[in-house]
């Protein structure tokens, strides 16, 4: 109420000067010297000119929703005055140009803001001098105006999920969440909140729990009901203070009915989805024999490789770690063949397949070594044979 008063009153002195420099201008038009007040005249028409931009601009912010590029535009005019504007004017610029890219889903344009890079961050004097972070270029004011964008970004998705969007599968005010999400993993350095990317992974692990990784989904509903994610910002591990209880993101899971009922659906396809879980330890185990298998040589191999030894193993078929990693193969195969989501059961079944695949190559040349070997070693009798005879 108070910053209503205070556009008011500046709204009223802007008018009354612009209505002062009309007149002087009318007074100059009809007077018998304009010709040789050209210069005067210029001068006032110059001062009403900024003053009517400044009285436009006054306007803007007495609306809740302003026009953004009409904003932008008169902000961009006016610092070019020499007037002070308030830091809070840039920053609500940028907040401006940040919800234009999520009313449009402009991603790759909204993480401009988020990495530093848009213009409407670097052409602010405050990004630049001895303040500025020397790898990036922002100033510290200007990292706490994207990590508020980043914030503004997610509670307006969060706040249009309705009860609705607790179903399984996607919907569009999920994909929203979801979709920036997937391009913060695809980033390098960003200068939001560490926190809340944090808690925005653990929100999107419930938004869509059938297709993220099971594990991802547990670890997810794990820190949900423990209420902090470890904040490993450096700020944060300086301090020492890396669990401040839960952020903005992580207390809407907690505490709002959507929340709620997403983490409880995001529960139940959790519990549904434990053979999963035996199916990703198995297969863990699995690429580790496969791993031993290939570094093992299959039939033939150096184990010593500064003299060239060679050695056959003719009975590798029936040892270890072989015979292991047949029996896990087989374990694993019927692990996967009992998998509910098809999905997922198709997924490491090629994966499954890449690696034996893997180890077949590896068996098949290996074989074909030891097979020439075994010809040569022959042949060399052969001739030892053949010698003696001959003697």
């Amino acid at each position: 109420m108070v910053g209503q008063e205070l556009l008011k009153g500046k709204a009223k002195k802007l008018s009354s000067l612009i209505t002062k420099a009309t007149g002087d201008l009318g007074r100059i038009s009809n007077s018998t010297f304009s010709k040789t007040l050209q210069e005067q005249a210029s001068s006032i028409e110059a001062i009403k000119q900024k003053a009517s931009n400044m009285q436009a601009f006054n306007a803007l912010l007495m609306v809740p929703n302003p026009d953004i590029d009409a904003y932008i535009n008169l902000l961009s005019q006016i610092m070019e005055y020499p007037v002070i504007v308030s830091q809070t004017h840039q920053d609500y610029a940028v907040s401006l140009v940040g919800r234009q890219f999520m009313t449009h889903r402009d991603f790759d344009a909204l993480f401009t803001i988020f990495t530093g890079t848009h213009a409407c961050l670097l052409r602010n004097p405050l990004t630049k001098g001895p303040e500025s972070d020397p790898e990036g270029g922002i100033a510290a004011s200007k990292q706490r105006v994207i990590q508020t964008v980043f914030l503004e970004c997610m509670l307006e998705a969060l706040n249009k999920l309705q009860l609705a969007d607790t179903c399984r599968g996607p919907t569009p005010n999920k994909s929203v969440l979801i979709d920036i999400h997937t391009k913060c993993n695809g980033l390098g350095r960003m200068f939001v909140d560490r926190r809340e990317l944090k808690e925005l992974k653990v929100l999107t692990a419930t938004l869509d729990p059938l297709n993220v990784p099971v594990t991802e989904l547990i670890a997810a509903l794990q820190v949900q009901k423990a209420g902090h994610v470890v904040n490993d910002d450096v700020e944060a591990q300086a301090s020492g203070n890396v669990n401040s209880g839960p952020g903005p993101i992580l207390r809407f899971m907690m505490e709002g009915n959507v929340g709620l009922r997403l983490a409880a659906d995001a529960e139940t396809v959790a519990k549904s989805r434990q053979g999963e879980v035996q199916c990703e330890q198995c297969f863990e185990e699995y690429k580790g024999m496969v791993d031993e298998v290939i570094a093992g040589g299959g039939f033939f191999f150096f184990p010593d490789t500064d003299s060239k030894t060679v050695t056959i193993r003719g009975d590798v078929l029936d040892s270890k770690p072989f015979a292991d990693f047949l029996e896990k193969g087989k374990e694993l195969q019927a692990l996967l063949l009992a998998l509910s989501n098809k999905k997922k059961r198709t997924s490491m079944l090629d994966a499954v397949s890449v690696h034996d695949k893997k180890v077949w190559i590896t068996m098949a040349e290996s074989f074909e070594s030891m097979a020439f070997q075994n010809t040569m070693e022959l042949a060399d009798d052969v001739v030892v044979a053949v010698e003696k005879d001959s003697s």
